[in-house]
């Protein structure tokens, strides 16, 4: 398969919307050490092809995970937001594959207490 990953970190950074509120903080599978906030971390599972009895159908699915994070709810909240409108509904071409469809299957927060047991996390 081609690599979605460069696409989904290329069209993240080239969205003024977002950048305005991370800048290049855009990191795929790991963070620096002592990361700067707020950032997006985004991380893809393996390619699921789909086959039928004849053979690869063609269609490959990629589940992909998009965390945006910042010590402040809302300002995270704003850019889950931003980065829904970005995807939303996408369909065009990726390292020459065509991409379909992408689309959100799930939603969660979470709260990630800071070392000092302060009230504000990640």
């Amino acid at each position: 398969m081609k690599e979605l990953p460069p696409f989904i970190y290329q069209m993240l950074l080239n969205d003024t919307d977002i950048t305005d509120v991370v800048g290049d903080r855009v990191y795929r599978t790991r963070l620096p050490r002592k990361p700067s906030y707020p950032l997006i971390l985004f991380n893809y599972d393996d390619d699921d092809d789909e086959a039928t009895r004849d053979g690869p159908l063609g269609m490959i699915e990629t589940p992909m995970g998009i965390e945006c994070r910042d010590t402040d709810q809302d300002v995270a909240n704003d850019l889950v937001d931003k980065v829904r409108v970005l995807f939303a509904g996408y369909s065009g071409t990726a390292y020459g594959c065509e991409v379909l469809d992408i689309e959100r299957q799930s939603i969660s927060d979470s709260f990630i207490p800071p070392d000092d047991g302060g009230e504000k996390g990640i």
